[in-house]
């Protein structure tokens, strides 16, 4: 089987070897089911239709435990989107038991499917949410949510246990502030306590310049579609919260509210 895939580049050999070699997942043999897992991610570089053909057995030996399997799913997601779309809730209900990389993999995975129909996975919240609380997981798990952000009012309800992730990984920053400016922006009951939180992620200690100039980002986008959210108040604590960065100078020439928005835009290039 080796020498076989060794030719994974090979679109002819893989055409005859991968019927043959997806049969051995269901076989009983873990020696062999554990070789075919670690070759058939190179089949799916090279040959992703190919594969693609055996989506079903695939998904059945990853759910039955066989979770390094799942990495070849988002290699495979475009061309076979409702085969896989059906078991989404299946594959969400194993990321307790998967390995950090097996996480990873099927977190990937439902970004991809997020993107088509966040509906799918809002039954598996609880799951999604469990992986922002991993470090490894947190920022792969921070895009399934911003791909549900704009549609989901489940993921909108979240907002607090979203920005906890930034306890956990604080190089996250930066993900969580661009998932609650879009929840505050698709939910316009939303947009008050989106930028609530988004001012609280200034208050961090130590945070760089650089990265509370990915949060300011936010709150200009935020407060570009809510003009009711800019306030004197609203300046005043940006003025505190960026007292020792290069961004103050640029707060400190507001004279009024109505110059928040072209301050904001000086922002972007201050980095």
């Amino acid at each position: 089987m080796a020498c076989l895939f060794l030719n994974y580049t090979n679109r002819t050999v893989m055409r005859e070897a991968l019927p043959v070699s997806v049969k051995f997942l269901h076989k009983g043999n873990r020696e062999l089911c554990r070789n075919v897992t670690s070759y058939l991610p190179l089949a799916a570089i090279e040959n992703p239709d190919l594969l693609a053909k055996y989506v079903q057995p695939i998904i059945d030996s990853v759910i039955g435990g066989n979770y390094p399997l799942a990495r070849v799913l988002p290699q495979i997601y475009t061309l076979n989107r409702e085969r896989i779309q059906e078991h989404v809730m299946a594959l969400a209900s194993i990321l307790p038991k998967c390995e950090s990389n097996d996480k990873l993999a099927l977190l990937q995975l439902f970004t991809l499917v997020a993107g088509d129909n966040a509906m799918l996975l809002e039954p598996s919240l609880p799951q999604l949410l469990e992986c922002l609380k991993l470090y490894q997981t947190t920022t792969q798990a921070l895009q399934v949510f911003l791909a549900m952000s704009n549609s989901s009012r489940l993921v909108a309800e979240q907002m607090s246990k979203i920005k906890s992730a930034t306890d956990v990984n604080v190089n996250c920053i930066g993900s969580v502030a661009e998932v609650l400016r879009s929840i505050g922006s698709s939910f316009k009951d939303k947009n008050a306590e989106a930028l609530t939180h988004l001012v609280n992620l200034l208050k961090k200690e130590d945070l760089e310049a650089t990265t509370q100039g990915q949060v300011l980002r936010e709150v200009l986008i935020l407060c570009q579609n809510n003009g009711n959210l800019v306030n004197g108040t609203l300046i005043e604590r940006l003025r505190m919260l960026c007292s020792n960065s290069c961004h103050i100078p640029l707060i400190d020439k507001l004279s009024g509210t109505g110059l928040v928005v072209n301050v904001f835009l000086n922002l972007l290039t201050c980095q």
